[in-house]
């Protein structure tokens, strides 16, 4: 008698235990995240936040928001002249990126967001800036005011693996990038220095921005300039990101 009015306790116990693996498990789609390499490549000020969200197994889009910025140009001194200080006096930025994602199931033992991705991405900045230099050149000081106006669209194809940790945590990198980018610059630049001082100072500040920024050399020029163009993004290192996120 005990042990059949003991059945169904036990019955009732091993449901529970191996019930709970039985019923399927709430799928986690939306990822929160943060830029976690951006500012190191661009300065401190650049913050971006983001979002993933998950259509089915094999495809997702997520878009990031926050504040676009540059490093400042400290280190431009020549046999010429010297920077002694550079200060920002004023600055606002934005940057969005949006993509689009193809988790490659052939290529992954686990579903979207887990895994190799690939998948265009459009992307736009906004910066202004002011900044005051004080210059020594021939040990006489002379102060120069400089303001940087810059819009820059970028459209591509991106490669990218994103990890997930205890479920919840995600590690997404940005491996690859390649596309084309548009940019609409304007500087306006006041200074006491003559021409050709400001040529030399002009040509090293250009050599310090070279690379930093593709599509960006040797386009800055003493007075006030306006130049459009477009550029090719062709190197692996520039569309790099890394995102530390949550799931849930």
């Amino acid at each position: 008698m005990k042990t059949i009015s003991l059945f169904p306790l036990l019955f009732l116990v091993l449901f529970g235990v191996y019930g709970q693996d039985s019923i399927p498990k709430k799928d986690l789609k939306n990822t929160v995240r943060l830029n976690m390499s951006s500012p190191l490549l661009f300065g401190d000020r650049f913050l971006a936040l983001g979002y993933e969200r998950v259509l089915n197994e094999k495809r997702s889009f997520s878009i990031n928001v926050g504040r676009f910025s540059l490093p400042e140009l400290r280190r431009i001194n020549t046999e010429e002249f010297e920077v002694l200080d550079n200060r920002t006096v004023k600055e606002s930025g934005f940057h969005i990126v949006g993509d689009y994602r193809f988790y490659l199931l052939k290529e992954n033992k686990h579903k979207a967001p887990r895994g190799v991705y690939i998948g265009p991405y459009a992307m736009y900045n906004y910066l202004n800036r002011d900044v005051r230099w004080n210059v020594v050149y021939d040990e006489v000081t002379s102060n120069m005011d400089f303001n940087l106006r810059l819009n820059n669209t970028i459209v591509g194809f991106q490669l990218g693996y994103q990890f997930i940790f205890w479920k919840r945590f995600t590690l997404d990198l940005v491996l690859a990038g390649p596309g084309y980018g548009w940019y609409d610059l304007k500087t306006n630049i006041k200074t006491d220095l003559d021409p050709e001082q400001q040529q030399a100072f002009f040509d090293a500040l250009n050599e310090a921005i070279s690379g930093r920024v593709p599509g960006f050399e040797g386009i800055i020029e003493p007075g006030e300039i306006k130049r459009t163009g477009g550029f090719k993004t062709t190197n692996f290192g520039f569309r790099y990101v890394a995102n530390f996120g949550f799931r849930f």
